[in-house]
């Protein structure tokens, strides 16, 4: 089985004003010459809450950066006029929409929107079976454990703006092995200038309460609870976990991540968006691009390394140690030691630590 695996940069536009911005560069787009101006498009309403974003200054220029979520704090861009191919605004105040930019052209499709909509269902018993595969490529993901269950159960929800559209989507629920697989299916040319055309498929899954599982998203948001080991690859969109009963491994390009309640370890490599992790058993290990971290009451160890944005950790029942780029650390409650072993920028604030406390010397 093929996994999607989506690689996305990702931008935003540092403007209390951005809405308004918007509009008139669609304007000034539709008389310029189409075929060499790159703007972007209309139809954006009560873009909120993009004040005080931080962590990428001074940044010119910018071309062909795609999937851009949730990231804070973005002062001084300049050169935004070349901006393409935006992908994945899932985050910006409740915005959800996904941007396909061609030269000349802006494509939308908001997630709200489906025009024509097909229901299918699937269903396997998983007698014999280690784990649950999925591989979607745009579209929400939502997996639920329940007691007793002894099938997984698909409901997938085909969305497309053209019958053709719909008709060219599928999905499959096979087994492979010791595995079970869930795969989705969309049309050849989908990269293409659609010009205001869209397709995606939105997955309801019920397994067994416990039940290990795999995801390789490509963009959408994804919900998972009361489920076994998780292993999540995301290209961009949000990622909220709860009630997870083992390890959790998650490789995220862009956007917010909450993951609460975890028994076990928990591995995060994430490109930007905030992060929010509570209630973790098990030790944490976190490799953080950009964007805030917040770390509540875990039991184990925690390792934070951090370019930019703020890092908050409180209650750890071991050590702590932090590595970071940018924006202050705050630290509460500590068992163990805390270490600090690099620190390019910010203040750090630190308060009842029951070791060691090691950080670098002010210059």
């Amino acid at each position: 089985m093929k996994l999607v695996t989506a690689t996305l940069a990702a931008a935003v536009v540092g403007s209390a004003a951005v809405a308004a911005d918007i509009h008139s560069q669609e304007d000034r787009g539709r008389d310029a010459d189409r075929g060499h101006r790159h703007m972007i498009g209309a139809h954006i309403e009560h873009v909120e809450g993009l004040d005080g974003l931080a962590g990428l200054e001074g940044l010119e220029g910018l071309e062909g950066l795609a999937g851009l979520e949730g990231l804070e704090g973005l002062e001084g861009l300049e050169g935004l006029e070349a901006l393409e191919h935006l992908d994945g605004l899932d985050h910006l105040s409740h915005l959800d929409r996904v941007v396909q930019r061609h030269a000349g052209d802006i494509s939308w499709s908001s997630y709200d929107e489906c025009e024509h909509r097909e229901v299918h269902a699937l269903d396997e018993a998983v007698s014999g079976v280690s784990l649950l595969a999925i591989s979607s490529g745009s579209g929400e993901v939502r997996v639920e454990g329940r007691d007793g269950a002894t099938n997984v159960s698909v409901e997938a929800e085909f969305c497309a703006s053209d019958p053709d559209l719909l008709e060219d989507l599928d999905v499959r629920l096979e087994r492979n092995g010791d595995r079970l697989e869930i795969e989705t299916f969309y049309p050849r040319d989908r990269d293409r200038n659609w010009n205001r055309r869209y397709s995606r498929i939105n997955l309801v899954v019920s397994v067994p309460a416990g039940f290990p599982l795999g995801i390789d998203d490509g963009s959408g948001s994804i919900e998972v609870s009361r489920v076994g080991s998780l292993m999540i690859r995301d290209g961009s969109g949000s990622i909220d976990a709860w009630d997870i009963r083992g390890d959790v491994r998650i490789d995220d390009g862009s956007g917010g991540l909450t993951l609460r309640d975890v028994t076990g370890r928990v591995e995060i490599e994430d490109g930007s968006g905030g992060l929010r992790l509570e209630d973790i058993r098990g030790d944490v290990d976190i490799d953080d691009n950009s964007g805030d971290v917040e770390i509540t009451r875990v039991q184990g160890d925690v390792r934070v390394d951090d370019s930019s944005g703020e890092v908050r950790i409180y209650e750890a029942g071991r050590n702590v140690t932090v590595e970071d780029g940018s924006g202050s650390i705050v630290v509460r409650d500590v068992v163990g030691d805390f270490r600090v072993l690099n620190d390019g920028s910010g203040s750090i604030d630190h308060r009842n630590v029951g070791g060691t406390v090691d950080i670098p010397r002010k210059r």
